[in-house]
């Protein structure tokens, strides 16, 4: 139920600010496409906990396409899978970014590759919040396209 909730309430969020016309400014949107640029290269990496304690929001939380919701706290738990993941390479497209006061979007379309061969492909939504005059990481929504392979994170196993 939980789950279920946090769901509605990140698609409820998402869609009110996805369609809301906002006039931030260019370096506001710098600033948060920066934040979305090391966010990246931070969550990738499974030894990276410093980036977690001080970059991530408290109120942090991933939906699989399941809508099943993932806290901060259990981020970490498959450390496997993580170091797996870290050997992928990403490609970003179509990249969308919209900001209302506070609250900070960035949308689009991504490509994962494993060795070069494409693994899979996905949309994604990463949302931050302006904590502190700063833009923290608080979500993240991915959905793989219809015709994508599915990521097969044992490929990555040595």
């Amino acid at each position: 139920m939980k789950n279920t909730l946090v769901y509605i309430v990140i698609t409820f969020i998402s869609m009110h600010y996805l369609s809301a016309q906002t006039n931030a400014s260019k370096s506001s949107q710098k600033k948060l496409e920066t934040a979305f640029t090391e966010m990246w290269a931070n969550t990738t990496f499974s030894d990276d906990y410093d980036y977690f304690k001080t970059e991530v929001s408290n109120n942090y939380v991933a939906m699989n396409e399941e809508g099943t919701g993932q806290m901060q706290e259990e981020l970490f738990v498959d450390i496997d899978q993580l170091k797996r993941l870290e050997k992928a390479t990403f490609e970003f497209f179509d990249q969308k970014i919209r900001i209302n006061g506070e609250f900070g979007i960035i949308n689009g379309r991504s490509k994962a590759y494993f060795d070069g061969e494409h693994v899979a492909e996905f949309l994604y939504i990463a949302l931050f919040i302006k904590e502190d005059d700063k833009w923290k990481y608080a979500g993240w929504k991915g959905t793989y396209l219809k015709n994508s392979p599915k990521l097969n994170l044992s490929m990555g196993k040595n």
